[in-house]
């Protein structure tokens, strides 16, 4: 049995599972819950892979869910439970979450974003991307271990990388976590209206 995990509102988390019966094109919901407890997730990323307990039926995953509301930003661990479900009735689906530690926002930052990518075997690598002038770029690496009860982060050092100062902001971002390749665009200094497409190696 396959589900489709959703998050309506940005509050209501559902669970809706595949027809096995190529015939039937309708999806059928099993599982909700509402989230309470954190700020809205504005994108959920797959740490591990579905685990079907083999006893109770009941089906695993964790998620890594990223909000933000201006300055503020959060990362969870959140580990979803399906409880097998044969009848027709929409069951509770269980969400335990706990919150990833990282450094703490700072207001002297003009724009400041984590361009997160994981693999899906309870591993995930982002960066921690500030933009504070328009001529500089402050970049720390992270790296999330997943495997255990409770998620780590392990975060690296800062570093700065500058580029030619009537580049302006970035407009654009994102990492290729397997090649360790932040891509990101900034206007073209001499043609109005177009961009450049910068491509950095990061440690």
């Amino acid at each position: 049995m396959t589900h489709i995990i959703l998050c309506r509102g940005f509050r209501i988390i559902e669970a809706y599972v595949i027809p096995d019966d190529k015939e039937t094109h309708e999806l059928r919901l099993t599982h909700e819950t509402t989230i309470t407890d954190m700020q809205s997730p504005v994108r959920w990323l797959l740490l591990r892979n579905p685990v079907v307990d083999p006893i109770t039926g009941s089906t695993h995953l964790r998620f890594l869910l990223y909000s933000s509301c201006g300055y503020n930003f959060q990362l969870v661990c959140a580990d979803i439970t399906l409880p097998a479900n044969s009848t027709e009735n929409v069951l509770p689906l269980l969400l335990d979450a706990h919150a990833v530690t990282m450094r703490p926002m700072s207001y002297s930052y003009i724009v400041r974003t984590e361009l997160i990518q994981s693999s899906a075997d309870g591993f995930a690598r982002g960066l921690d991307l500030e933009t504070r002038i328009p001529d500089k770029f402050y970049i720390s690496t992270f790296g999330i271990d997943a495997t255990g009860e409770r998620c780590m982060v392990d975060v690296g050092h800062m570093s700065s990388i500058s580029v030619a100062a009537d580049m302006g902001y970035w407009q654009r971002a994102s990492f290729d976590g397997t090649s360790g390749r932040l891509c990101f665009t900034v206007p073209t200094a001499d043609s109005p209206g177009n961009y450049t497409a910068m491509v950095l190696d990061v440690e």
